[in-house]
């Protein structure tokens, strides 16, 4: 979350959303791999939702961070949704990089 700080003491919100699509990649990537532990990962997101509370992310982010919200329920119903993970984050991605992006 370091790495991110300054962006959001400045409301840079393209980059803290851009920062948020790599860290949720991240962590389902970990999560998927057994070496980053579900609850560690919702942790994460409450630190970011937390820290960037006062920021007016875009609908995506906002989804996204939602998404994350769920990784403590790893592998039950209301699991993080692996797909809608990157749909988003890609979306955020394109969106900054200036790219065309469906929905």
């Amino acid at each position: 979350m370091a790495a991110v700080q300054p962006a959001i003491a400045r409301g840079l919100v393209r980059e803290v959303e851009v920062y948020l699509a790599g860290l949720a990649l991240w962590a389902l990537e970990r999560v998927q791999a057994g070496t980053l532990a579900p609850d560690a990962a919702d942790r994460l997101f409450t630190h970011f939702d937390l820290a960037t509370d006062r920021l007016e992310l875009s609908d995506d982010a906002g989804d996204l961070l939602l998404e994350c919200h769920s990784f403590h329920h790893w592998g039950g119903e209301h699991s993080t949704d692996p797909a809608k993970v990157h749909e988003l984050a890609e979306r955020i991605l394109a969106r900054a990089s200036g790219a065309p992006t469906a929905g």
